[in-house]
């Protein structure tokens, strides 16, 4: 019996089974097939990938693997130019709408080719659990000409499918998409090994000493119509050869009939397997009453896989996740070419195409979607012979039960409402804003993705759009134009290196002093890449004048504020969040002038610095060195339960309890949660109330505490008795 092996998961010898995440398997499967470099950008469910690569810096130091943090995808795709001109094989990441920010350069890499194997690992999210937007990865690679491997929700598979993908992309002279779905880049398994780590023969140690510039290699018209034509006639073909003659596609023969059979995909085979054994056709030992082609190669499918399968059957079941429908598309194109109407094709269910199927056009098939769809297909006429339509009706009817008391119970629960943590440096402004916009009309709040998303959420309600990460200044750019309101256009630091600069020059090449536009433009410098899991960027401080990027190097750290001004917008200015009368002030002065105004909300992300501030705190304790702690209350005998605060704060350390003196319930402050931001103030920066105050805790005092401590409790029982 084989046994979990305790050495560290990346640099487990040949032959040991590990325990591993998602992120660790991909990147062993890299290393074992000589990887040279990799890039990426952070975003769920592809940070982790990140966040492993950074962990694991110096070994890739060690290997001579390039690793860069890329401050946007199109920076990353870049270096697969790399693999066009050489035998190095790289990797790239980024979540699934990252593809829309890589596709200029991928399309030109796409172009070229590659001689070294050339990865893209993409964050697939079609149940847009942490992506604002349902995209799917295979409409780019149909319009790319990229071939697309979709492994299924088991780490094994997609240890070996990693290892696959390079070989692959170089028979194909391709970039090869491989899919990090959720359901398996947040999963843990166990992974045999069986190859070692190994370092490339050209890395960033060891490098090429010649470089040979080939013409054929530059995608410029006329050679780029032939290299167009070389993908999708050539290419692409070899991908499908590739994974035939590799048996890449997972083939399951059914145990009671071959002539109805399943095609399905990557993850949601796990998924239709689950709700196949929930109906009694299938088993928890992966076999099925009926044939089931798995498509790992989701595009192009293989022509010969799909007609071998469908060869004896008068019924095919297509399950595709997600829209538009590529798979289902080119499935039914290789089967009317070679049956033509022969087989009953049935996959999605399209009013708007006249097709009558049975899967949803658009979303995430999970085990929850699919048991009423899998339960109609076993119910379908041509199921008949093989069903129990009793025991079939049965089961459906207890899942839909269970699904209406879940659905009740959800219903009772109390709602939480994502909000920003506390002490967020861009709850401050957003409360302020909101305070004013009562008095002055409320603004246009024109967003792109970051945590101040969040002020989309109760009690703010103050965002207006979500168009991409550095496109706010752009949306601000058109609206203030046809609307007579302000416009306030908020972004990130991560966001404004990310695309954002761009957006700042686009904005002032279109903008004249004559112009009468209102636009109050918001820079939240939190110092970090903050929603996708702390990730440095080049805001990140690491000393005067200097950042730390994800490889742990020093480099030089750009001034936003010196940034902005020198692209000649307004001159901004630097605000500290927890400042709220300076703060407070200086929106003022943006809605009473028209034009343009900028300003930088400088405040680190607080969950960041609350984590370092606990370890210091810890340590500190445990020398026995006096510490001071602050924290806020709120006076039970003072507040009256109005709750109006709340209204404009929401911080989640707040809560309410019964008055002990008035009755009724009044609002309460959790002094483990708080972080004494102090943005409480505003109850009485704009008399809404007295009754919050800060409390100082001193830990490990010394004798002037305590002395201090001493003459105030005698002081105060002497005010008692008069």
């Amino acid at each position: 019996m084989s046994v979990i092996s305790s050495i560290d998961p990346l640099l487990a010898p040949r032959g040991s089974k590990v325990l591993v995440g998602a992120s660790i398997a991909v990147l062993r499967a890299s290393m074992e097939s000589e990887l040279g470099y990799v890039a990426g950008y952070p975003g769920a469910p592809t940070a982790s990938v990140l966040d492993v690569l950074r962990s694991y810096s110096k070994i890739l130091d060690d290997y001579g693997v390039y690793f860069e943090s890329s401050t946007n995808e199109s920076a990353a795709a870049a270096k697969l130019v790399v693999s066009s001109y050489s035998d190095v094989r790289g990797m790239v990441n980024w979540k699934v709408v990252g593809n829309h920010v890589a596709a200029d350069v991928l399309s030109h890499v796409a172009a070229m080719g590659v001689r070294g194997g050339a990865v893209i690992l993409v964050g697939e999210d079609v149940g847009t659990d942490s992506t604002t937007i349902e995209v799917r990865t295979e409409y780019f690679a149909h319009g790319l000409g990229l071939p697309v491997l979709d492994p299924p929700a088991h780490l094994e598979s997609l240890y070996r499918i990693t290892k696959h993908a390079y070989e692959l992309s170089e028979h194909a002279s391709s970039p090869v998409y491989l899919l990090f779905r959720t359901m398996i880049a947040n999963s843990i398994g166990s992974v045999i090994y069986d190859g070692e780590l190994r370092r490339p023969p050209f890395n960033v140690k060891e490098r090429i000493s010649e470089f040979r510039p080939d013409v054929d290699k530059v995608a410029v018209p006329p050679r780029s119509r032939v290299m167009n034509a070389e993908k999708y006639s050539r290419r692409l073909v070899r991908a499908a050869e590739y994974a035939r003659r590799e048996k890449l596609n997972i083939l399951l023969k059914g145990s009671r009939t071959s002539e109805v059979g399943f095609i399905t995909h990557g993850s949601v085979f796990n998924s239709l397997l689950t709700v196949l054994q929930e109906y009694g056709h299938a088993s928890s030992a992966s076999e099925s009453d009926f044939d089931i082609l798995s498509l790992i190669l989701s595009y192009p499918p293989s022509p010969e896989d799909v007609i071998e399968f469908a060869r004896d059957k008068r019924t095919i079941y297509i399950v595709e996740q997600g829209a538009p429908p590529v798979i289902e598309d080119s499935i039914r194109r290789i089967l009317s070419e070679r049956f033509g109407s022969d087989i009953r094709i049935m996959g999605k269910h399209d009013p708007s195409l006249g097709q009558e199927g049975f899967v949803p056009v658009t979303g995430e098939l999970t085990v929850d979607v699919l048991d009423e769809v899998v339960g109609r297909i076993l119910l379908d006429g041509d199921m008949a012979d093989y069903v129990d339509r009793d025991g079939i009706e049965e089961v459906m009817s207890r899942t839909r039960k269970l699904r209406g008391r879940a659905a009740e119970a959800a219903r009772l629960s109390v709602p939480r409402t994502p909000t920003f943590c506390p002490g967020c440096p861009e709850r401050s402004f957003f409360t302020l804003a909101k305070r004013i916009d009562e008095v002055m009309g409320r603004s246009i709040y024109a967003g792109d993705i970051g945590c101040y998303s969040l002020s989309y959420f109760d009690p703010f309600g103050m965002y207006d759009s979500v168009t991409g990460m550095g496109s706010s200044l752009d949306v601000a750019a058109g609206m203030s134009r046809f609307y007579d309101r302000m416009v306030i256009a908020t972004m990130g630091d991560g966001t404004f290196y990310h695309k954002g600069v761009a957006n700042v020059d686009n904005f002032v090449h279109n903008y004249g002093d004559e112009d009468d536009i209102h636009v109050l433009y918001v820079l939240f410098e939190n110092y970090w890449t903050a929603m996708t899991g702390h990730q440095e960027n080049p805001a990140t401080i690491a000393g005067k004048d200097k950042a730390l990027n994800m490889a742990g190097k020093l480099v030089r750290r750009p001034n936003a504020v010196d940034v902005i001004d020198a692209h000649a917008m307004a001159k901004p200015t630097a605000v500290n969040p927890y400042d709220l009368r300076r703060m407070t002030d200086l929106i003022w002065r943006a809605y009473r002038r028209k034009g343009v105004s900028a300003l930088v909300v400088r405040g680190e992300c607080s969950l960041a610095r609350s984590r370092r501030e606990a370890h210091r705190l810890r340590s500190a304790l445990s020398e026995g060195k006096r510490v001071v702690r602050s924290f806020f209350q709120v006076h039970p005998d003072l507040c009256n339960g109005c709750f109006a605060c709340e209204r404009y704060i929401g911080c989640p350390s707040t809560g309410m309890a019964r008055s002990p003196s008035r009755g009724g319930m009044v609002r309460t402050i959790d002094p483990n949660v708080c972080t004494s931001c102090g943005i409480c103030g505003i109850t009485a920066l704009y008399a809404l109330c007295p009754a919050t105050y800060e409390v100082k805790e001193v830990l490990n005092p010394n004798l002037k505490d305590k002395f201090t401590r001493a003459l105030n409790d005698m002081l105060i029982g002497l005010l008692r008795r008069l």
